[in-house]
């Protein structure tokens, strides 16, 4: 999808109805995950032009759903939590509400193809990894892809 404001819901709306997700006791964490991760990408990525794309990608594993999230990246920074926003300011927040959500199983990376990466695994049950078992699995599964 195009990195613009519109495909924030566009992406709600094509993930709300599939399968796993339309059923789930855990469907509004995934949606708000979901259009964070997507408004971060859209309004932090400073590469690229209103040409470049944003990819979201939906990963099933071990009680777990990981929503990723791929764009063209900045120079500038890269995604961080900000516990020091004002309460009733109007951003700041999201990456806060992600970590929370997911019980800190999140974070990104550069792709081999220079794309930012940036992943949340919601736990979907008590026998969720924890963070640090999802981060080691999606390290070795990077470094396998580039063996």
């Amino acid at each position: 999808m195009k990195k613009a404001v519109e495909s924030v819901p566009k992406a709600r709306a094509q993930v709300r109805t599939l399968d796993p997700i339309e059923n789930s006791p855990k469907r509004d964490d995934i949606l708000l995950v979901l259009s964070e991760l997507v408004t971060n990408a859209v309004v932090h990525s400073s590469l690229g032009d209103s040409n470049s794309e944003i990819t979201v990608s939906l990963i099933t594993g071990r009680d777990v759903l990981i929503v990723e999230v791929r764009d063209p990246g900045s120079m500038l920074s890269g995604p961080h939590v900000n516990r020091s926003s004002p309460l009733m300011g109007a951003q700041g927040r999201g990456l806060v509400l992600v970590e929370d959500l997911c019980g800190l199983r999140w974070g990104t990376h550069i792709s081999i193809d220079a794309e930012r990466v940036v992943w949340a695994a919601i736990p979907l049950g008590d026998d969720a990894p924890s963070a640090e078992e999802i981060m080691i699995a999606r390290r070795k599964q990077r470094l396998r892809a580039v063996s």
